[in-house]
């Protein structure tokens, strides 16, 4: 065999495993979050003061069809993460955004 076609095979054997080199190293895990909706709950907790008050004869309402409303919402959903790639992901976190709405119970993760 000539020393041309040996470097060749060699360059194409180097070649080809580049891409799975590439995945399995430089890109690490590829982790998927679904979140699977268990309930809901809307509950009126009030009027807001900035609504305007009218009045006749002598009695004061809020105009109910225009009327501004405060409600508490309530979600109850399964957050599930799953590895879509062939590399373990060690240690995985979740870290929320503290200016956002509070989460009251959060399982663990990996049970």
């Amino acid at each position: 065999m000539e020393i041309g076609v040996v470097v060749s095979i060699i360059i194409t054997l180097v070649l080809a495993f580049i891409p799975y080199l590439r995945n399995r190293y430089l890109h690490g895990s590829k982790l998927t979050m679904e979140m699977d909706l268990i309930s809901f709950l809307s509950v009126q907790i009030g009027t807001s003061p900035k609504n305007e008050v009218l009045t006749k004869d002598g009695i004061s309402y809020i105009d109910g069809n225009n009327a501004i409303r405060f409600f508490e919402l309530t979600w109850k959903f399964k957050l599930i993460m799953r590895n879509n790639s062939d590399n373990t992901a060690y240690y995985p976190k979740v870290y929320f955004d503290k200016s956002k709405p509070k989460f009251t119970k959060i399982d663990p993760l990996n049970e």
